[in-house]
């Protein structure tokens, strides 16, 4: 038995459901670090959350963005995890959302998001552990079959 988490072409979500999808497999870890100009503070793993401690492949691709980077940050820098993909998008900031009047918006950002080995996210993205490559226009279950193949390798050994 084992998980693929595929995080493939999720452009990410909100940050608290980020750190509680990241608990399912990390106890009492920062999951990431929110850093401003003056301060930085630790995002950590809920405790309260049930563990599944099985094998961990994450699928990402260079649509993995926001929050779906974090979580596979979080996993890849504790070893929890192998990465299987692509770099992904790179979208390691912390945005203020103001409505304008005319209807549009302004987006300040506000701090930045750093991986728990503190490595910037933005415009950098996550380096996956093992790369598949889209120039032969790999249909998903190359993805997959080199998740599995990573896994029967770790049984194996």
């Amino acid at each position: 038995r084992y998980v693929v988490l595929d995080l493939r072409d999720n452009s990410g979500g909100l940050l608290q459901e980020a750190i509680e999808v990241a608990s399912y497999f990390l106890r009492d870890v920062p999951i990431a670090y929110e850093r401003t100009s003056t301060e930085e503070r630790a995002l950590m793993a809920m405790s309260s959350s049930p563990m599944i401690d099985l094998p961990l492949v994450v699928l990402v691709n260079s649509g993995s963005a926001s929050a779906a980077e974090l979580v596979a940050a979080a996993l890849q820098d504790h070893r929890r995890a192998v990465l299987v993909g692509q770099v992904t998008y790179g979208k390691g900031s912390v945005q203020q959302v103001f409505r304008l009047s005319d209807g549009s918006s302004a987006h300040i950002t506000t701090a930045e998001w750093l991986t728990p080995l503190r490595h910037q996210i933005a415009e950098i993205g996550i380096t996956p552990d093992f790369e598949v490559s889209d120039e032969d226009n790999n249909s998903a279950d190359e993805y997959i079959n080199a998740a599995i193949s990573i896994l029967m390798r770790e049984e194996s050994e």
